[in-house]
């Protein structure tokens, strides 16, 4: 039986076989990826999130636009927070508007609650203004 079965698959078929064999175990882990690599997806994805968010704050202060930056705030944030639009209004005094750059990163928390996940990120950025740098937090969620 031995002689039979190794004369079947010598020459061509052998090939045939071994690269069926390759090819399917190669497609099967495609699907697959380690905790660790769907983790760094996910921060990438967070960080780019928070990054987004910096530059609508920058863009607000840059523009000089107030309401732009209000709509920002949560709106648990613009019921419960006194006088937001004369913060607001010292926010843009106090920065000069001449940003030549931002850089920083998030981190991330969550939650499950019976299939609804909440993330909430915090962004702690330090912004460069000519000679001046800014330091700004944020959390979003």
């Amino acid at each position: 039986m031995k002689k039979i079965w190794l004369r079947i698959i010598s020459g061509k078929r052998k090939v045939v076989i071994m690269l069926a064999c390759m090819l399917s175990l190669s497609m099967s882990g495609c699907a697959h990826s380690s905790r660790l690599e769907r983790m760094g997806r996910e921060e990438e994805t967070y960080q780019e999130q928070s990054d987004e968010t910096m530059q609508s704050i920058m863009d607000a202060l840059k523009a000089q636009d107030a309401e732009k930056l209000k709509d920002l705030f949560s709106p648990y944030a613009l019921e419960y927070v006194e006088n937001i639009d004369e913060k607001i209004a010292e926010l843009m005094e106090f920065y000069s508007g001449n940003e030549s750059g931002f850089e920083g990163n998030c981190s991330m928390t969550g939650a499950r609650n019976y299939g609804d996940i909440t993330v909430i990120l915090t962004g702690n950025y330090t912004v460069t203004s000519g000679e001046k740098k800014y330091e700004v937090s944020f959390r979003t969620g």
